[in-house]
């Protein structure tokens, strides 16, 4: 049988047993792909996170809360009026949902569903699959079916749950398929914004999308929830840019995908795989920040003697960024991590003539400014160069960006080491004591204050404690006096 953790199937042994229990949805999907097809392989693995349709249980609620309690676990109703309830165990990294039936049996509960490859349940009590509608054969085949046009306007997210399981298991949308997902998308409105953004992180998250996204894009999807976008379309190529903006946006997705990663160094690409904000992966956070790197061109768009121009589309870019992520509801800490790289994605190029070495000092205020955004920056600007082939741009300019990119990573390998060797002149109860007469709130402008102070130390131009203190307090009124000034 599949196999759960052993405190959970005692659990569910007590309160479910005389039910008829059953395992359903992507779990039983995505093990199916993990063990070529052959359910037999699944039995020694464990399912931390799982679904589960129970049929014959009038106080299902109930049943639930006990065991999410006999489990000191969190309880959470997500749908009450359909009977679809959670149990999520931090401690020990597993989540079950529960829901009540959505027909008499099995078979009409999995022809309600969304896709075919999703509609497959495993018995709990026969140990067997349930496939009334050959998902295992599509899965082979890696195609994408769905059920019925019905079921996919009875929830039109089911839409963007497509392109998000194509690009992930890179499955062809079949034609019929694709005509209803154009229907049901006309219901897109109807959809919260939380929901809508969480298959978009989804879709971006998965490793090679750019194929899903571009589809995504050319049947008039993409545009709909973003209508920020639309104005690219009217900026076409120039001599820096290849392609019309509207493709550029997207090409950097390409380059990122199949030329960027490839050339990323260990470190770099190591940070982007092994980290996340808010739950959502840098992988999709650098995919976003492609997307909008450029958002502010159409609003700087100017032509000065035949040339394009662009001033200042960085910083308008990174304000656009705030209020999408606004718009959409996405985590504060992911649209202010946004706005960053879009701010900076030029700076790289920028913090000295490419062929001639930054300082040390702006090396160091250069990695500062970004902390966490660093590598992520290198990725975003790394796509941004390869994008960019107008006929001004020659080989060799290529070349030698690369190699300030590269150098950019060492030298900042080399300032995280320095930075563990660091013994602040400021701190215990001398810094306790220079917060409380600054009169600054805790907030991280004193974190930014810090920063300065480390990056004076560094260059010696702060030498002693007394020093370190009093250019602290010097500091915090010069930054109170500004606010005044600017109220």
């Amino acid at each position: 049988m599949i196999q759960f953790k052993q405190e959970l199937l005692t659990a569910l042994t007590n309160k479910l047993g005389s039910y008829f229990v059953y395992l359903v949805g992507g779990m039983v999907r995505d093990y199916l792909i993990q063990n070529n097809f052959n359910y037999q392989k699944i039995k020694d693995k464990e399912i931390p996170d799982f679904d589960l349709v129970v049929f014959g249980c009038s106080d299902l609620e109930n049943k639930v809360r006990s065991i999410a309690n006999e489990n000191n676990s969190a309880f959470i109703i997500l749908d009450s009026e359909n009977q679809i309830y959670r149990i999520v165990n931090v401690a020990e990294k597993w989540q079950a949902d529960f829901c009540g039936p959505r027909g008499k049996n099995i078979d009409e509960d999995l022809k309600k569903r969304d896709f075919t490859i999703n509609a497959i349940a495993y018995d709990l009590q026969q140990k067997k699959l349930i496939d009334p509608l050959s998902g295992q054969k599509d899965l082979e085949a890696k195609i994408l079916k769905a059920i019925s046009l019905e079921n996919l306007k009875a929830d039109a997210l089911r839409v963007l749950r497509a392109f998000r399981l194509k690009a992930k298991f890179n499955l062809k949308l079949e034609i019929e398929t694709c005509n209803m997902l154009i229907e049901a998308f006309k219901l897109i409105d109807s959809i919260a914004l939380e929901r809508i953004s969480a298959e978009i992180w989804g879709l971006l998250e998965s490793e090679n999308c750019f194929v899903t996204l571009k589809e995504f894009r050319d049947l008039g999807f993409f545009e709909k929830i973003f209508p920020e976008f639309l104005p690219q379309k009217e900026v076409p190529s120039n001599d820096f840019h290849h392609l019309p903006l509207w493709e550029h946006t997207f090409e950097l997705i390409n380059q990122y995908e199949n030329f960027v990663k490839p050339q990323l160094p260990t470190e770099c690409l190591s940070f982007i795989q092994n980290n996340q904000v808010n739950y959502i992966s840098w992988e999709a956070i650098i995919k976003m920040s492609c997307l909008l790197h450029d958002i502010a061109k159409p609003r700087t768009w100017e032509i000065i003697k035949g040339k394009h121009t662009f001033y200042n589309h960085d910083n308008l870019g990174a304000e656009m960024a705030l209020e999408l992520g606004k718009r959409m509801h996405w985590p504060k800490a992911v649209t202010q991590n946004l706005s960053i790289l879009v701010k900076y994605h030029l700076r790289p190029f920028h913090i000295a003539p490419i062929g001639s070495e930054p300082t040390e000092k702006a090396f160091r205020r250069f990695f500062r400014k970004l902390d966490d955004n660093f590598y992520p920056l290198i990725a975003l600007a790394w796509a941004d160069l390869l994008s960019t082939r107008g006929p001004a741009i020659s080989e060799e300019m290529i070349k030698n960006s690369e190699l300030r990119l590269l150098n950019l990573c060492a030298n900042y390998k080399e300032f995280k080491k320095q930075e563990i060797k660091y013994d602040p002149l400021l701190a215990g109860e001398d810094l306790k004591k220079a917060i409380e007469l600054s009169k600054l709130p805790p907030s991280k402008l004193i974190k930014d204050i810090l920063k300065e102070l480390q990056d004076l130390q560094m260059d010696n131009e702060v030498q002693t404690s007394q020093q370190a203190f009093d250019w602290f307090i010097n500091r915090s009124k010069e930054i109170s006096l500004d606010s005044s000034n600017t109220q």
